[in-house]
């Protein structure tokens, strides 16, 4: 994961990016005007740039752009035809009352946000601090009642599965979407995705994350996964499959 240099977007919102600053760690630049301090961050070699506004924007040094809003449906955050027999809810188990999932994998939020929209009540765990500060500050920029509910948490899976209890590892469901390998049909468009990607890194990980349910035993867990993608780690207990995305369901 990359750390990004911390700029202001005008000269109001300096004390809001010195706390930033602090709070993942990184370089705060100041002065009058943002383009200027954009030109003096390149020479600190990070190439990415958190811009603080009344949002969160990510740029880079290619002057890519990337920005969470929940009330736009730029990321396709608002689904139009959504019910108890959309996949994801079935695989989760929503026909068989479980009302609360743990997204282990939050990243942009799409499917936390429509699993809310479904009436899940939904935890999502992200350990990207920059990703989670841009997620968090949109969720209070958002005036949709399934964006507020969500609780997003940053910690990594791995840590989230070893501090669980068993009766919470048992009572919901769990959700993990490992990245996939780059694209044409990226959640984001391809310049976005490229920044993104930048900013979080690889998914070096994401064998140990599903090794790490099992062995806790989660009640179950689905796992996010291209249609013609071999599973993540082991035969899974059964899959729902669409015209792109497969669901394996495992059951332990």
């Amino acid at each position: 994961m990359n750390s990004p240099v911390i700029i202001a977007a005008s000269p109001i919102w300096q004390s809001k990016a010195e706390l930033f600053s602090k709070a993942l760690g990184s370089v705060c630049l100041s002065g009058e005007k943002p383009s200027q301090l954009l030109e003096s961050a390149s020479s600190l070699g990070t190439g990415l740039y958190l811009i603080v506004g009344e949002r969160l924007r990510l740029d880079n040094k290619n002057g890519l752009v990337f920005e969470i809003d929940f009330d736009l449906d730029h990321i396709n955050y608002r689904k139009k035809q959504v019910g108890k027999k959309n996949l994801l809810a079935r695989a989760l188990g929503i026909e068989k009352g479980i009302t609360g999932v743990v997204d282990l994998s939050c990243g942009l939020a799409r499917d936390a946000v429509l699993l809310s929209q479904l009436g899940f009540q939904v935890q999502a765990y992200e350990r990207c601090a920059v990703l989670w500060s841009m997620l968090v500050e949109a969720q209070k920029l958002s005036t949709r009642a399934e964006v507020k509910t969500i609780q997003f948490i940053k910690e990594n899976s791995l840590d989230v599965l070893s501090r669980l209890s068993q009766a919470e590892l048992r009572k919901q469901s769990f959700y993990f979407d490992p990245m996939f390998p780059a694209t044409k049909k990226d959640a984001l468009p391809k310049k976005e995705m490229q920044i993104f990607r930048e900013l979080v890194g690889p998914d070096l990980d994401s064998v140990d994350v599903a090794k790490r349910a099992a062995e806790v035993k989660v009640s179950r867990l689905v796992i996010k996964r291209p249609r013609k993608a071999e599973p993540l780690f082991e035969k899974p207990r059964y899959f729902l499959e669409g015209r792109l995305i497969r669901y394996d369901v495992y059951q332990f």
